[in-house]
């Protein structure tokens, strides 16, 4: 079997929940993990934590990966990896976000929706980047350069209850679950997720909500367990 198809039966393995199959992926590609991981090596940082930051990025795009992306494995997750590199230095404040980025991030979500309203289905990263004339690595890029700061040890209400509280019953690493919170949430439909990026990315109150929605905060209220029940269940 070629070295192609071997990784691609692992990933299929893997995503189906076999954890052998997704730790030799990670273990078959930590050099890529290294590699990347070294560009950024310097002396206000731990190599290490570089490290641990890229595997989280290269878990990602295991998790992710579609075949049909029409590209090899290693070239969908060199982004994710520096994705997740640059987003631990994004959140100590060392460097930030480029304009151009923010501006394709914009424009893919604008063809996101075309596609959607005109065909009725999901737009592949390939047909995003021909028709905005980009690399595939840099839709991919600002795909996950735009995904909004999630805090899940936030107080969500005045007993101080936390998004990780109330979902999370695992002692994975924060960085884990988050991976696996964005997934469970590209899941729900179009209107819960507006819910929960306005509820728990912007953090705005549930009386806000209640005008912006134009129900009543009880109405609010019931919505947020819900969809906070479907998180769970889809982790679980």
């Amino acid at each position: 079997m070629a070295i192609a198809e071997e990784t691609m039966a692992l990933i299929e393995k893997a995503q189906k929940g076999d954890q052998e199959a997704f730790a030799k992926l990670v273990q078959d590609n930590m050099l890529l993990v290294y590699k990347l991981a070294h560009r950024y090596k310097s002396k206000y940082v731990e190599y290490e934590d570089l490290v641990s930051t890229g595997t989280i990025g290269l878990m990602k795009a295991i998790k992710q990966f579609d075949k049909n992306y029409d590209v090899e494995f290693s070239t969908y997750a060199v982004p994710l990896i520096l994705g997740e590199i640059r987003r631990f230095f994004r959140d100590d404040g060392i460097i930030k976000i480029s304009r151009g980025t923010k501006d394709l991030a914009k424009k893919i979500e604008e063809v996101r929706e075309y596609i959607d309203m005109t065909y009725h289905r999901d737009a592949h990263i390939e047909e995003i980047a021909q028709m905005l004339q980009v690399g595939i690595e840099d839709v991919i890029m600002a795909l996950d350069a735009n995904v909004y700061p999630l805090s899940i040890d936030a107080p969500l209400d005045e007993d101080n209850m936390t998004l990780k509280d109330i979902i999370f019953d695992s002692s994975e690493p924060d960085s884990l679950l988050l991976i696996d919170l964005e997934n469970a949430i590209k899941k729900l439909d179009k209107k819960d997720q507006l819910f929960v990026k306005l509820r728990f990315f912007d953090e705005m109150k549930q009386t806000d909500l209640a005008q912006r929605f134009s129900c009543s905060q009880v109405q609010i209220s019931r919505k947020e367990k819900r969809i906070l029940a479907q998180l769970k269940e889809l982790m679980s």
